[in-house]
């Protein structure tokens, strides 16, 4: 008894379901909804005028602008920034070894091959060292370190602490 019940139940929701689809498969053209659209008295030109004046009446006027005080905390951090002195940056070792005189001949020729470069001679018992450089990142110490790889093979890039040279930061700006 319950099973029959169930079949018929089915069957009837699957006849009703095709004589649904029917109706909507009859109705595949479009309709005419224009009796459903609202209906406005308004000629063109008084809407085009009733725009212009709205426009009009609104001056822009930006309402946020935080140009002064951005500027004033801009100020005061490089006045705070002109304090430092050294930074976190790259030179290139061109040699490490226990000879004084070595070192001066590489430096003279390190100062030959890059003029526009500070070259250091630094002295940690018992080695001597020679940097070349004050570069604030690795492109900027890779073509100097190429030029230098021709004569020095070992030179190597190394992070150090740099001195901030203020006429490079201000030419970049």
């Amino acid at each position: 008894m319950y099973c029959t019940k169930t079949i018929f139940f089915v069957f009837a929701l699957l006849f009703q379901l095709a004589a649904t689809t029917r109706h909507c498969a009859a109705q595949t053209g479009a309709e005419d909804v224009s009796a459903y659209r609202p209906k406005y008295n308004l000629a063109v030109d008084q809407i085009e005028a009733t725009n212009n004046a709205q426009i009009t009446k609104q001056p822009f006027a930006p309402k946020l602008d935080v140009t002064r005080q951005l500027n004033a905390k801009l100020d005061s951090l490089a006045l705070k920034n002109k304090r430092f002195k050294y930074a976190q940056g790259y030179r290139i070792l061109v040699y490490t070894g226990a000879s004084s005189e070595e070192v001066a001949k590489i430096k003279e020729q390190v100062v030959a091959l890059v003029a526009e470069e500070p070259v250091y001679s630094i002295y940690k018992q018992p080695t001597f060292r020679v940097k070349v450089g004050d570069f604030m990142n690795r492109v900027d110490a890779g073509a100097s370190l190429q030029l230098l790889k021709k004569d020095f093979p070992n030179a190597i890039l190394i992070q150090d602490q740099i001195v901030i040279l203020r006429e490079k930061v201000s030419e970049q700006k």
